[in-house]
């Protein structure tokens, strides 16, 4: 069975994961894999009852 994938490269608080799960019922959704991604170190998203979900405080860009 393949999986959706969905990416988000500036999670921030996670306005937008919330958003999309609302519109696409992501969360805890076996179709679905989650790679979240915020640059911030100050901030660290607590979506541990979201066992799809990858979080990575790292940037996204083309450069180091």
């Amino acid at each position: 069975m393949s999986k959706n994938l969905f990416v988000d490269c500036g999670s921030n608080l996670g306005q937008g994961l919330i958003e999309f799960h609302r519109m696409y019922e992501l969360f805890n959704n076996p179709e679905w894999e989650i790679h979240s991604f915020e640059a911030n170190p100050d901030i660290n998203l607590d979506f541990r009852h979201v066992w799809n979900l990858q979080y990575f405080n790292k940037a996204v860009w083309i450069e180091d």
